[in-house]
């Protein structure tokens, strides 16, 4: 047995002592039978007896483990007759190296820490069940609990005749008063604020944090640690010490008494641990955490009453005005609002003062008068050259501002400090060499479809000097030869030569000439129109010598029976002297 753990059970734990010579099996302590049983294997309740008076009603008040100076394996219990008679000191001795511990209502287990009870979810809100540790069986003590005993831990319903009662929060059985958020009974909710966020400190290694003030009289207060586990967490009285220090290797659920309230340490389905208290504290808390390798994030809600006895460690206030943000024309100046320490006055960071009560910014104009009259210069514009030496400019402008949105244009002279340049050297780097194109010749040919041409040089940037063709790029060589058509050429024609001497020397014969087809270069051609084409053959007359005195004309007639004169004249045979004689008729005038 250990050491001596006592379980308080309201008022109304029943009898656990039977009467002297009870068997295992069956108890029935002061006539009122009780019964007994036991799991698979279980051994059941050995030989016990009463030391003492039993009266015929005793409540039983707690249950203790042996303690130093008891007999071994014996546990005492104090018994009240009726409720209102003097406690009676019993001593039951059980098995060896067994104790027995009892839960009302369904906690079954052992609340000593470090020394667990196997416990069972059995009974009704209103019964006892006890179990004895090392044994493997329940036992009802009592079908009903003293009437008055809570139903429930952190419940003000209360048992009545082995069924639960509702109890208002006035403690009026029946009452349908309930608290409000501020756990004030009846209440509307406006005796305080809800005040809650998540925390995330900036940088791992810096030690413990301030998190969040929790004032004097909170009440719901809820803190949990987003990273599954609370052995980041501390919390801080207003005296600088530390109440908590790390949650590490805490049974799930644990209570633990602090600041006049208790806080339920809990482990969600998530893993995620969590803080609770129904408070209201007794004094003001200071949430911290510690950020060792990594970053540990604080979720927290509590309700603070509105009307605080003492004023928190931290309040807004404002800081000193800025400067102004112009020196002429209208500027303004800002009053930001900074979260201080009320002890000494220092800042510190946003989260430790409350949203709701924040201060809203302050801002002012300030140095209203006109500015002097300046010279108001812009942008330089691009380099007139993207490489080597070129010229770049701006525009630069006597001006007044009179007010942060309007400015006033003055003549040059209205402004005493010499005019800034307008015009400037601009410089890049050094050119590369280009290709340089002449002149493009005449079109050749001069009608119809032609060419240009050019000549093109690779030159240094500067022109000075021709390079070969490799120092300039290919791609970018301009053309050397262009095509042209200035106009449309003129048609082929007809070209005629001289008319030769006429065939006959004497009266009428004919004449020949040359005729060919050239182009507008006088080149031949096949292109002349046939139909336009001069004749090549022309009559011609030659003067006769006077005859001789006496002899008269000669009869000019065709002499059929030596030539046939048509073919005569379509062979062009007229010139010749035998056939012209032959067919005078038909080669006259030809």
């Amino acid at each position: 047995t250990g050491p001596a753990s006592v379980l308080r059970a309201g008022l109304t734990p029943s009898c656990l002592l039977p009467p002297s010579g009870a068997t295992s099996g069956s108890v029935s302590p002061l006539g009122r039978a009780q019964r007994v049983w036991t799991e698979p294997g279980g051994r059941g309740l050995r030989g016990a007896t009463a030391a003492g008076p039993v009266a015929a009603a005793c409540p039983l008040l707690a249950v203790t483990a042996t303690a130093p100076g008891q007999p071994s394996g014996a546990s005492t219990v104090w018994v009240r007759e009726g409720g209102t008679a003097p406690a009676t000191r019993m001593t039951v001795p059980l098995a060896p190296r067994t104790s027995e511990k009892c839960s009302v209502l369904n906690l079954t287990a052992s609340l000593s820490v470090g020394n667990s009870t196997r416990g069972k979810r059995t009974g009704e809100a209103c019964s006892l069940t006890c179990l004895a540790e090392g044994f493997n069986f329940y036992t009802e003590r009592a079908a009903a609990v003293v009437d008055g005993t809570p139903c429930r831990p952190d419940t003000v319903d209360i048992c009545v005749s082995g069924e639960c009662k509702h109890v208002g929060c006035d403690r009026v059985l029946g009452s349908d008063l309930r608290e409000d958020k501020c756990r004030v009974c009846g209440g509307d909710g406006s005796a305080c604020e809800t005040i809650e966020g998540v925390f995330s400190p900036a940088s791992p290694g810096a030690g413990y944090e301030d998190v969040v003030w929790i004032p004097k009289g909170s009440v719901h207060i809820f803190i949990q640690d987003l990273n599954l586990s609370l052995s980041h967490l501390a919390l801080k009285g207003e005296q600088e010490s530390l109440l908590l220090e790390g949650l590490p290797g805490i049974p799930q659920p644990h209570r633990l008494p602090l600041a006049g309230t208790t806080f339920q340490l809990r482990q969600g389905p998530d893993q995620v641990q969590s803080l609770e208290a129904l408070g209201p504290i007794n004094a003001s808390l200071i949430v911290m955490v510690l950020a060792r390798t990594e970053l540990p994030a604080l979720r927290y809600r509590f309700n603070a009453p509105i009307a605080r006895d003492s004023l928190p460690p931290y309040s807004w206030h404002y800081a000193p005005w800025t400067k102004c943000s112009a020196q002429c024309a209208g500027g303004s100046q800002v009053q930001a609002v900074e979260c201080r320490n009320q002890l000494d006055s220092s800042a510190v960071a946003p989260h430790y003062c409350s949203a709701h009560s924040k201060l809203p910014k302050r801002q002012r104009a300030c140095n209203t008068e006109p500015c002097p009259p300046d010279w108001v210069v812009g942008n330089w514009s691009l380099c007139s050259r993207s490489c080597d030496a070129g010229v770049r400019s701006r525009s630069v402008v006597c001006q007044r501002r009179v007010s942060a949105a309007e400015e006033k244009a003055l003549d040059d002279s209205a402004c005493p400090q010499p005019r800034p340049p307008v015009l400037e050297a601009c410089h890049g780097p050094t050119c590369p060499p280009e290709w340089a194109a002449l002149d493009w010749s005449e079109c050749t040919p001069s009608c119809g479809p032609g060419l240009r041409h050019r000549v093109v040089l690779c030159k240094s940037a500067d022109h000075r000097a021709t390079l070969p063709p490799a120092h300039c790029s290919p791609a970018a060589k301009p053309p050397a030869t262009m095509r042209c058509n200035l106009r449309r050429c003129p048609p082929a024609r007809w070209v005629a030569g001289e008319w030769g001497e006429c065939s006959a020397q004497c009266g009428v014969g004919q004449r020949q000439r040359s005729v060919r087809c050239t182009s507008h270069t006088g080149q031949a051609s096949h292109e002349c129109t046939e139909a336009l084409r001069p004749p090549t053959t022309q009559q011609c007359e030659a003067k006769c010598d006077s005859p001789t005195p006496g002899d008269g004309p000669e009869e000019c007639k065709d002499v059929n029976k030596v030539a046939y004169c048509p073919l005569v004249l379509k062979f062009q045979f007229c010139s010749r002297a035998y056939f012209r004689q032959m067919c005078c008729k038909t080669c006259q005038g030809h």
